[in-house]
């Protein structure tokens, strides 16, 4: 496994953040940076990182928890799934169907 995590990234400010957020996180998944049931960053802490609204990240973890590839674990926080996320997604994974290049609507 890496042991420092590229948290950082250069968004494309004339896109939506959260799809691209979400992205990025997705990508950390498939270069063996996160795990299964790895501890995300606090929302404030990622947030400071890429320099975003804390309502960004909330967005953008709320909306990964709602595709089960992140887990909701109150009052610890948000954590990579354990159940369907891997490197290399499988057939199995939400990340095999998951469409990288689709936009997603309601995100700014």
């Amino acid at each position: 496994m890496n042991t420092t995590i590229p948290w950082s990234f250069l968004p494309d400010r004339e896109q939506p953040l959260v799809p691209q957020i979400k992205s990025h996180v997705i990508a950390l998944v498939y270069a063996g940076y996160l795990w299964p049931g790895q501890k995300m960053l606090s929302i404030a802490g990622f947030a400071k990182i890429l320099g975003v609204n804390k309502k960004t990240i909330e967005a953008t973890y709320k909306a990964l928890a709602a595709q089960k590839l992140l887990e909701i674990r109150r009052p610890l926080g948000y954590f990579i799934s354990r159940h369907s996320i891997h490197s290399g997604a499988g057939n199995g994974s939400p990340l095999a169907a998951f469409d990288f290049n689709t936009p997603e609507e309601g995100y700014d």
